[in-house]
């Protein structure tokens, strides 16, 4: 869980932060997959790493690796080489294109077509009956990465691999969800969906479709990961209160004095939480 290590800020630094974050454990879990036994899946994460690591994000964390992980293990590297951080910046030295100029390698491994997803809106996404978890965590994650709201460079190339990982799946769908809230709608967007419209889906259905007793029962693990995400995005609304004078007690009402409604991450209606 790397919700305790961000450190305090407005809602958008704190998801500023987590998105930082997340890119280094994103490059470790995409080295775990590397060890898969299904063939297709390490041929994706072999494109996914290539492909991030090419990216000026992906490189800085790749070089944060080290740090990152010493800082929530909690205690200091002792600069040996030994670190976990540290073995696997060796592991992954291969697809770094500043060490990997003189290699002779196909950039992308050929591998099945993505399928073309459902809309986000589509409240088939959301539902979790007559689905697996892995089917439900896998579509509404892979749905979500394709809609084009999703600005984080890193998560984006991840989606084919989402669509057959389902625990990758359950590590990006919050961050997926944090990015698509800090952007602020766009009143321009015409017919399409824009991040607004998805805020306001994603927590009518979520109400409908994941947070009911019945469902609850039925599908705990869809509800984990859910409340998950319900606490990514209340941190970065009860900073954002904080940031205006306001007491989280408070969320969802406005002060008697009138104070403004928070900038930043944009809580979905329906889902406040004080």
């Amino acid at each position: 869980n790397w919700l305790p290590a961000l450190n305090g800020g407005t809602g958008q630094e704190l998801a500023q932060s987590a998105l930082k974050l997340s890119r280094s454990l994103l490059l470790q879990r995409l080295a775990g997959c590397m060890c898969d036994m299904d063939i297709e899946s390490v041929a994706l994460a072999w494109n996914a790493l290539k492909s991030i690591l090419c990216t000026h994000t992906g490189a800085q964390a790749y070089k944060d690796l080290p740090g990152t992980l010493q800082r929530l293990a909690g205690r200091p590297s002792a600069g040996d080489g030994d670190s976990l951080g540290e073995r696997l910046m060796v592991l992954l030295e291969p697809f770094d294109p500043a060490k990997s100029k003189g290699m002779r390698r196909p950039f992308q491994l050929p591998t099945a077509p993505a399928p073309c997803p459902p809309p986000i809106t589509d409240a088939a996404v959301w539902d979790p009956a007559g689905q697996s978890h892995t089917q439900w965590v896998c579509g509404v994650t892979y749905a979500l990465l394709k809609s084009g709201l999703v600005r984080e460079e890193a998560l984006v190339i991840c989606a084919p691999l989402c669509l057959r990982q389902a625990s990758l799946a359950e590590f990006v769908l919050p961050l997926a969800l944090l990015d698509v809230a800090r952007v602020p709608g766009d009143p321009e967007a015409g017919g399409a969906p824009g991040p607004t419209d998805l805020r306001d889906v994603a927590a009518r259905h979520i109400a409908a479709h994941i947070l009911p007793t019945t469902t609850a029962a039925a599908r705990p693990r869809a509800v984990r990961l859910m409340i998950h995400v319900l606490l990514v995005l209340r941190a970065c609304h009860i900073a954002d209160l904080r940031r205006n004078g306001i007491a989280p007690s408070g969320a969802g009402r406005r002060s008697r004095g009138g104070a403004p409604k928070p900038a930043g991450c944009r809580f979905p209606a329906g889902l406040r939480s004080g």
